[in-house]
Order: structure tokens, then sequence, then C-alpha cells
């Protein structure tokens, strides 16, 4: 029988919420590092939909002197301008690992969104699309591209639409850019397996998200099955969690999913393959 505390050992999860935030979180910045730190993982993205991270990482890592790390982001909404250069160029320079593209201000999400909390949390003066009027990519974007391959950091397709989503991780990927489609059973950003196959081999590795599974947006075994098709070396798993009415921490969460993982079929190299390794060289540091 597999013991979990063992496999949370130098694990890393992109995609976790913290507070201080504008939504109601379970734990902040310096919890959810002592609490990694206990189990042995080796670190986690801070998300924020509406601000960069990267200080609040580079704050705790120094203070508290512990071996897993937190790693900054930042999601390009209106707080941020939106598709803006300047911000990802400061982002990038201050140490940010993950830049995500539109999240709770992606057009799609917002039409599709059922949550009015997360529709209407912060302002949106206008939801923001990859594509101009015309069709065509918006120019700040290959900007924004070139930026997140000069400092070598990961690009995230946010909560853009599966057409759009796909289009911008194709443009990274063709620069050579580490890429993540994020959460793609989510019903706002939900990507055919066809597509996701595609992608997979075309580099990307894709988010295999705990939240979609507590969500019941998608069934355990119809994601392991994906795994299975896409093979662990083009997954990583996140949590996708922090949010206070969820009730338990995202450290807690990641034990979860190895343990359904491993019920439904995944082995333990498999399970290291997704949670260590693959997140450990997205991030620079395996």
């Amino acid at each position: 029988m597999s013991d979990i505390s063992e496999l949370l050992k130098g694990v890393y999860d992109l995609h976790v919420h913290t507070a201080p935030s504008a939504h109601a979180r379970y734990l902040d910045d310096v919890e959810l590092l002592l609490l990694m730190d206990q189990a042995g993982m080796g670190g986690a993205t801070i998300k924020s939909h509406y601000e960069c991270t990267a200080s609040r990482a580079m704050i705790a890592n120094k203070y508290f002197h512990t071996k897993a790390k937190l790693y900054g982001c930042l999601s390009l909404n209106q707080t941020v301008g939106g598709w803006n250069p300047s911000a990802v160029d400061f982002a990038l320079q201050m140490g940010t690992k993950n830049i995500f593209a539109p999240t709770n201000h992606a057009k799609s999400f917002m039409e599709r969104s059922k949550s009015d909390e997360a529709r209407y949390k912060i302002r949106c003066r206008e939801p923001l699309t990859l594509l101009d009027e015309n069709g065509a990519i918006r120019p700040e974007v290959f900007e924004i591209l070139d930026l997140v391959r000069l400092y070598d950091a990961i690009l995230q397709t946010g909560h853009l639409s599966e057409t759009e989503g796909a289009l911008l991780a194709k443009e990274a990927l063709s620069r050579h850019i580490r890429t993540v489609i994020t959460h793609p059973d989510s019903p706002s950003t939900r990507y055919p397996m066809e597509l996701q196959l595609e992608l997979a081999k075309a580099g990307a590795m894709i988010d295999i998200s705990y939240r979609s599974v507590q969500m019941n947006r998608i069934g355990i075994e119809e994601l392991v099955s994906h795994v299975h098709a896409l093979s662990p070396e083009r997954c990583i798993v996140t949590t996708d969690l922090g949010q206070k009415s969820v009730g338990f921490s995202p450290v807690e969460g990641y034990g979860k999913m190895i343990e359904l993982l491993l019920q439904n079929g995944i082995n333990e190299k498999e399970i290291r393959i997704m949670t260590a390794e693959n997140p450990g060289q997205l991030l620079g540091v395996s």
C-alpha cells in the first residue's frame, strides 16, 4: 500500500490560490509555505487573478528558511492592463515564473461562467480576447511571448476559450516556450480530447487539476483515461485549491489527488513524473 506522505515529498503545485486576495481564501502565503515544507513538498506557484505575486513569494522565501519555495505568477486581467507587455516585463524581472493568459476577465470565461462572484468580483471594463476585431492575434501578444521566451518562464493558457487557448499555445510552442494548458476539463475552458492530444504532441503540458474532480467537472475515471491517452510525460498535477469554501488546504488536496490517481490505475512512477519531474522541469529546478 502506497504511503501518500512519501509521495508528497518533492512535488510542486503550479496552481494555488492564497491570501491576501479579493476572494475568500483558506490560507495565506506563509501558511501555505510552512504546510508544504512540513509535508516535504518542493513548492508552489501562488496565483492571484488580479496582481503579480512575485514580491509576495520573494518575501516569504527570504524570511522563512524552508526547503519548500513559493513562485510568483501574473494573470493578465484588467487590473494589470490585460495583454500588457510592460506588466509582463516587470513581473518577469521580479522573478515571476508563470504568466497566465487572462483568467476571470477573459471574455469566454465571463460568458460561460455561472459564478457571479467569479464574473463580477473585480470590475472589468472590457472583457479580454486573444483576437482583435479582424480575427488576428493582437500584436501585443507576440511581444508578451517574446518576453516569456527571453526570461525562460512558463506560459499558461488561463481561462481563454479552447479555440483561443490552442492558438496561443501553438504560437508559444513555436517559440519553444514552456506551455501549460490550464485545467482543460473545466466547463469554461473545455478542450476536446483530440485537441489536448494535438497540443501535447506539439510539446504542451496538460494540467490535470484536482479542482476539476473535486467540483465534479470531470470524473476521476475519465481523467485517468486522459492521462493514459496523453501519457504522464505530457501531464502535470495541480490542485487549483485555496478557496475557503473547500474547507481543507491545497497540501491536503494534493494528497487526496495522489490517492485518487493511485486508486484508479496510475502507478507511483507515473505519479512522480506528473507531480515532481514535469513541474520541476517547467520551473527550471530539476
